[in-house]
């Protein structure tokens, strides 16, 4: 469904949320730091409410947290992130999936792990 919905989204390129940003790169880290970064987002569509039915992580070593409310015309929201890097020295790439009652958007997290 998640698919559908993206597809439907690239498709009339339709956002109903701005970002503070879509992607945040937390630098060059220790292996098995655990970092955390707030995603903002914003209700900029009029007559329209938005609301967060989901959030999905691409692995079990990113969180999230956000205020389960419905969104008003002109609100923010903010969805704080957690993620726990590994220990190999890489750079990881996490996407988090926001499906809200007017479709799916992605953010994405990335990290270069190095000792």
């Amino acid at each position: 469904m998640y698919l559908l919905i993206a597809f439907l989204n690239l498709l009339f390129n339709q956002s109903f949320l701005e970002w503070n940003k879509t992607t945040h790169d937390f630098g060059v880290v220790e292996p098995n730091a655990t970092l955390k970064f707030s995603f903002i987002c914003y209700n900029k569509t009029p007559n329209t409410i938005v609301e967060i039915e989901n959030i999905q992580t691409s692995c079990g070593c990113v969180a999230t947290q956000w205020k389960r409310a419905p969104l008003q015309y002109n609100d923010s929201m903010i969805i704080e992130v957690t993620y726990k890097t590994s220990k190999k020295n890489k750079t990881e790439y996490r996407t988090i999936n926001v499906l809200t009652n007017k479709g799916l958007q992605e953010l994405k997290i990335y990290a270069k792990i190095e000792e």
